[in-house]
């Protein structure tokens, strides 16, 4: 079973971030950057993770995608805990 409730999803689906143009704000970014995604999330689509990889910090981010998982990766299991350590451990922050 799901540990959220699955219509949250109903809420993204006519407006993604509202009326929020986020793009401005990630192009900002100049710091070393993880991105993190579930390959079922509805709200952080294949389609803006592409995007994302073009644009601010995107073509230097690192990327983890975990196949079995929603948006966003709770960050509880081990393995994804071990790859979110691995990262920090490795940059200059």
């Amino acid at each position: 079973t799901y540990s959220y409730d699955p219509q949250i999803a109903v809420l993204f689906e006519e407006e993604p971030t509202g009326d929020q143009d986020l793009w401005p704000a990630w192009d900002k970014i100049g710091c070393p950057t993880l991105i993190i995604r579930g390959k079922k999330s509805v709200v952080l689509t294949a389609s803006i993770l592409d995007e994302m990889k073009t644009r601010g910090p995107g073509p230097k981010a690192d990327i983890a995608v975990w196949a079995d998982c929603g948006h966003v990766p709770s960050l509880m299991d081990p393995k994804q805990i071990g790859i979110v350590l691995e990262w920090l451990n490795t940059r200059q922050i």
